[in-house]
């Protein structure tokens, strides 16, 4: 008769009881977040077959487009490489430590002034910043949905952010869906955290050039200068020529003079975008730095709206995505 000591009886149990459990983690997360998001592609690929706006060939490519690149493109680790390999390793960020679990995640290894972001999803960040005022409210971290938060790092409370990142680490962007139908290129990302390093311009967020590629051809640049009140929104083009028109966020009224770098940054998300129908090329210019942010499939989900409306129907005109899927 084989014997069991009280403490192997129970850690049997437990061992089991953590398959069950793990077994109806993932039933759950496929009952209420993909198999809805999947029957709402379905619906967007009915109701989305002759698009004639930028926002509905965005969703067009949503509901259509299965190239294996846009899990590539989505990935802001993955993505890493192929960056490289285009552009050059000088480029990037320096990153401090991914993490696959939360036991792995040392805030240790990061400096004082740092980014913690998940690689799966859009929007989501916590940026530990001497900038952010220590007087300012405290935050709270939520684990209902993908925000952008800043903190002071003498603020820091090192169980919440784990939290955070567990939180960041079991949520499926693809059925998560911040915006009104869920992003593909995101459902089988192998999901982690990692810190990075933090990008300022005079002690404060850098401005984010945002390119609109073709096939390789910019049509808009799109710069946002972020804040805590939220993002101003300026529209140019490539010759650097101010366009009047709101596009999601309020225009910042700001007097830019073109800088001395935008050749090198148009032949840059030239270089990201060649071969691919459409992308967005997203660059930061620290005092003549060229840095690569990311590389973005769906521009807002396809839900953005325009003032005025034309521009709508202007942007992309020249891109028809049934050519491509």
């Amino acid at each position: 008769m084989i014997k069991m000591s009280l403490g192997a009886f129970f850690n049997f149990y437990i061992d089991k009881f953590d398959v069950i459990k793990k077994i109806g983690y993932q039933l759950k997360r496929f009952f209420k977040f993909q198999a809805p998001a999947s029957f709402a592609l379905l619906f967007l690929k009915i109701r989305i077959k002759s698009p004639n706006t930028f926002n509905k060939k965005i969703l067009y490519k949503i509901a259509n487009d299965r190239s294996p690149r846009l899990m590539l493109l989505a990935d802001k680790i993955a993505v890493r490489e192929y960056v490289a390999e285009r552009i050059g390793v000088e480029f990037l960020t320096k990153i401090y430590g991914v993490y696959h679990l939360v036991s792995e995640i040392s805030l240790s290894a990061a400096p004082r002034n740092f980014v913690l972001k998940p690689n799966h999803a859009s929007g989501a960040a916590l940026i530990v910043a001497d900038f952010v005022p220590k007087s300012r409210k405290a935050i709270h971290l939520s684990r209902r949905y993908l925000n952008k938060y800043y903190i002071n790092p003498d603020s820091l409370d090192e169980k919440k952010i784990l939290n955070l990142a567990d939180f960041w680490l079991h949520t499926n962007y693809f059925g998560y869906h911040r915006t009104a139908f869920p992003e593909w290129a995101y459902k089988d990302i192998v999901p982690c955290v990692y810190i990075e390093e933090l990008l300022t311009t005079n002690l404060k967020p850098p401005e984010d050039y945002r390119f609109f590629m073709f096939n390789g051809d910019c049509q808009v640049i799109m710069v946002d200068t972020p804040g805590f009140a939220g993002v101003q929104r300026d529209i140019y083009t490539p010759e650097w020529d101010l366009v009047e028109v709101e596009f999601g966020h309020p225009n910042s009224n700001l007097k830019r003079q073109k800088p001395r770098e935008l050749l090198l940054m148009l032949e840059i998300a030239r270089k990201l975008s060649l071969g691919v129908d459409h992308v967005r090329v997203d660059l930061y210019n620290i005092n003549g730095r060229i840095i690569f942010g990311e590389l973005t499939n769906y521009h807002a989900g396809g839900t953005q709206k325009f003032s005025p409306r034309a521009f709508d129907s202007k942007l992309g005109e020249s891109w028809d995505p049934k050519k491509f899927y």
